[in-house]
C-alpha cells in the first residue's frame, strides 16, 4: 500500500498547523492508506500538538533529524509518498494544492498492484 508520511512538521509552523487538519479528515476517509506524520520536536511538544489537533493518524519523531537528510527535505510541511515498492513516488513541501495532488497520487497507487 502507499504511504503518504507528512514529514518534518512542527507545531510552530503555521503551515503544518494548517495542513493538519485535513490531513487528518483525509486519512479517516482512507483508512486503508496509512499516513505517519513526522516530527523533530521533543515528545511533549509532539504529544501536546496530537491532543490539541485530535489527531487521528500515526505520528513519530525523527530523531537526531535522519528522515530530514535521508530525502533531503529543507522545508516544512513536506510529505512523500511511498509506493508499494518501498520506492519514493513523490515528495512535496507545502500546503494546498501541492498535498491534494499528492493524496489524489496516493489514492490511485491504493488501487493498483505492486
Amino acid at each position: 500500500r502507499p504511504k503518504p508520511a507528512g514529514s518534518e512538521r512542527c507545531s510552530w509552523c503555521p503551515a503544518c498547523r494548517a495542513a493538519s487538519p485535513f490531513i487528518n479528515s483525509w486519512t479517516q476517509a482512507h483508512k486503508d492508506i496509512p499516513v505517519i506524520g513526522i516530527s523533530d520536536e521533543e515528545p511533549a511538544a509532539v504529544k501536546a500538538f496530537i491532543d490539541h489537533e485530535k489527531l487521528s493518524y500515526t505520528q513519530t519523531i525523527d530523531v537526531g533529524n535522519k528522515v530530514q537528510g535521508a530525502y533531503g527535505m529543507s522545508s516544512i510541511p513536506a510529505f512523500i509518498l511511498i509506493d508499494q515498492k518501498g520506492q519514493v513516488n513523490d515528495l512535496t513541501a507545502g500546503v494546498g494544492e501541492y498535498l491534494e495532488t499528492l493524496l489524489k497520487k496516493a489514492e490511485v497507487l491504493a488501487k493498483s498492484k505492486p
